[in-house]
């Protein structure tokens, strides 16, 4: 029987951008690969740690980082690409 491809191991850093001028949190979720490349980006948005979890439920959640705004968008760009 052939096996089945193994999954990527995966690790999730949160980005924190701080907030816009109207007070909303530019936070996302940087998924990373066990070899260090990024798997996925995630805008969290208000839902927290839940918008992560829906999607990669096993996925660890590692540390936080502040990132600057530019940096921020630049993740989100590259995610909707």
């Amino acid at each position: 029987m052939p096996r089945r491809p193994s999954r990527p191991k995966l690790l999730a850093l949160l980005l924190d951008a701080g907030h816009d001028a109207s007070g909303n949190p530019q936070r996302c979720f940087l998924v990373l690969t066990d070899t260090g490349g990024i798997h996925d980006v995630i805008e969290q948005g208000y839902s927290g740690l839940r918008r992560l979890k829906e999607k990669y439920p096993d996925a660890p959640l590692g540390i936080e980082i502040k990132i600057p705004l530019v940096e921020y968008q630049e993740f989100l760009t590259r995610a909707r690409s």
